[in-house]
């Protein structure tokens, strides 16, 4: 199941997008679109082209090879490989979200990021505060960018090495990456909001302030609403994180369950 398809089909936010993201969505007060119904093979066949279908009928109908002679070896391999990438992944791209450089050099680090003037039609925002929440914005979309980056690379080599182990590891190699360009797009335009997101909440936030301008404003850890916003951007990195990673552990767990084809 997609978790970033609602229940008529279109992107978007659902109560079973992973149990982080939603959480902290729904403490910002964003409404979440109801959990898809229906047979999942339904709301998949919504979700692929013509093309993806023929792609998906060829693997599974397809031949399975016969194993190879050093099918455990290569097995314990690429396990032991899997957990040292994983580990090291996740070590490094949670070492970038916490890393403050963008948010503490203030404002000006972020011009390009500030929105253009608001339309007659809607509530004007106060200059003060969108300069006040860029650099935030940035860091959410720059850890963003890097996370969807890894993330994918990540999850196409773990798709070579199951390619090399087991017929059925391989089998499944290959329909992951059918699902991977299926789904891909349709996910990312969901992903893509968050940093809007996250420089909404910061204005809220810093509108609730009594002080949302201190003298020091580059004190850190920051005080006030920077200091929450900081530490609520944290959480929602390791949302979508923990979301991205969900194919990947899924192979994992594949590789790590898979002995019948072995002996």
């Amino acid at each position: 199941m997609n978790p970033l398809v609602s229940s008529s089909g279109a992107p978007g936010w659902s109560s079973t997008a992973g149990p982080g993201l939603p959480h902290v969505l729904k403490a910002w007060g964003l409404p979440l679109a109801a959990p898809a119904q229906g047979p999942v093979s339904e709301r998949l066949a919504q979700s692929l082209s013509w093309l993806d279908a023929v792609a998906l009928a060829e693997v599974l109908n397809g031949a399975a090879a016969a194993p190879t002679p050093d099918a455990v070896q290569r097995l314990q391999a690429t396990r032991a490989w899997a957990r040292t990438a994983l580990q090291r992944l996740q070590a490094e791209l949670q070492a970038g979200f916490a890393d403050p450089v963008l948010v503490r050099e203030g404002p000006a680090s972020a011009p390009s990021l500030r929105r253009p003037p608001a339309r007659a039609t809607a509530a004007p925002k106060p200059a003060g505060a969108l300069d006040a929440v860029a650099p935030y914005r940035l860091h959410h979309s720059t850890q963003q960018r890097s996370l969807a980056i890894r993330v994918t690379g990540l999850r196409g080599q773990l798709r070579s090495q199951l390619s090399s182990t087991t017929p059925r590891l391989a089998r499944l190699a290959a329909l992951d990456a059918v699902f991977e360009r299926a789904l891909q797009a349709r996910e990312e335009q969901a992903l893509a909001g968050l940093p809007s997101m996250t420089a909404q909440r910061g204005i809220s936030l810093r509108a609730a302030d009594p002080n949302p301008d201190p003298d020091d404003r580059h004190a850190w850890p920051a005080p006030g609403w920077r200091g929450q916003l900081w530490d609520e951007l944290q959480r929602v990195l390791q949302a979508e994180l923990e979301l991205r990673l969900q194919p990947v552990l899924g192979l994992i767990e594949a590789l790590h369950d898979d002995e019948e084809d072995t002996n």
